[in-house]
């Protein structure tokens, strides 16, 4: 954004001294040159010069108001923690918050000043750079951290803004109690639905939104996989011909490459196809399989009320269901079943991806 800035500043100079660039031609003032000569050369020359020295006047200015403030910014915590979409916040008299490049403010109610800064904080209404630290924000409008920015907002008699991104709640701060505004307070998957926030375990259904009661798909379970090992890269290619979208086209030839979970035949994988009981069974034995874990323990699944179905629908996955249940990870439902053929909810995924790795 500096860089922009200062282009801007630069055009607006060469313009205002193009008259005392224009002399005649020939001239002593202005000997004859090439057309070539002034668009390859001169004319790149003067806007490197003058960049250069813009750039350097602009850092002075911010590196004097950061002294007159006594700011310490290198003493500030790296962001501690993520708003994914724009969350309520609300910090009390005297209290302060810090946002990293990428996040970005708006105060709905009350007072908010931007009180230290390293890099630039934008207005983004206005397409330009904050003025001066120190200035109060306007309710409603967009304040963004650009790159290499940790930007401190201070209120004085307590603010509500919404934040999106990255950031470190330093004093007075409260957080919004769920990180998903559809996850109600006390629902058997709250804490499940926050841990996979947390972690950036899961892909969002669509901005705050959870929506735990949808279908959790087979696109989804590899990318929550691959997310949970440290988004790794592969080179690996599944040759799968059906992989439409950009977010899971990596976890899931991450996955095929591990051999945690196959396609479906005919060189399709059927990402928005959905996950029974006896799949993530699979899913989990396999990931603990394939990362070269034990995955010996086994329980008699012969007194499940629906045995015959597992035989005969899930046979393949018998093994998975055994383990599954001996470790706790997939165990029966109270009515005597294991129902390996029911669908997996959005829901019933992050509290498995919970309860399995914080049993690692």
């Amino acid at each position: 954004m500096k860089r922009i800035v200062t282009l801007t500043l630069v055009l607006a100079l060469l313009t205002v001294m193009s008259g005392a660039y224009a002399s005649p031609a020939g001239t002593s003032a202005d000997p004859l040159i090439t057309k070539e000569y002034a668009d390859n050369d001169y004319a790149a020359a003067v806007m490197d010069s003058l960049g250069a020295s813009l750039d350097t006047r602009l850092q002075t200015v911010y590196n004097e108001a950061a002294q007159a403030i006594g700011a310490d910014v290198e003493s500030l915590p790296p962001a501690e923690s993520f708003s994914n979409g724009y969350n309520s916040f609300s910090l009390l008299p005297g209290g302060s918050v810090s946002v990293s490049a990428g996040g970005s403010v708006i105060l709905t109610s009350g007072d908010m000043s931007l009180a230290s800064l390293t890099g630039e904080v934008v207005d983004v209404a206005a397409g330009s750079p904050v003025n001066y630290i120190g200035s109060s924000l306007s309710a409603g409008k967009r304040y963004f951290s650009a790159d290499a920015t940790l930007a401190v907002y201070t209120s004085v008699g307590g603010a509500v803004f919404l934040l999106d991104g990255p950031y470190t709640a330093i004093s007075g701060v409260t957080e919004p109690p769920h990180k998903y505004s559809d996850v109600k307070s006390g629902i058997w998957y709250e804490s499940a639905a926050n841990w996979v926030y947390e972690n950036k375990i899961f892909r969002d259904y669509k901005g705050d939104i959870f929506n735990g009661g949808g279908a959790a798909t087979r696109a989804e379970a590899a990318y929550a996989l691959w997310a949970a090992a440290d988004f790794p890269e592969t080179e690996y290619s599944a040759g799968y011909t059906d992989l439409a979208e950009d977010w899971y086209k990596t976890a899931v030839n991450w996955a095929s490459e591990k051999g945690i979970i196959h396609g479906v035949g005919d060189s399709r994988f059927n990402p928005s196809g959905t996950f029974n009981r006896a799949m993530l069974a699979e899913l989990f034995y396999l990931y603990v399989q394939t990362s070269g874990g034990d995955v010996s323990a086994t329980a008699d699944i012969s007194g499940f009320k629906d045995a015959d179905v597992i035989a005969s629908r899930t046979a393949w996955a018998s093994d998975a269901i055994a383990w599954g249940v001996a470790t706790d990870i997939i165990h029966g439902n109270p009515d005597g079943t294991y129902a390996p053929l029911n669908n997996s909810t959005r829901a019933n995924l992050a509290v498995l991806l919970m309860l399995f790795f914080e049993k690692q």
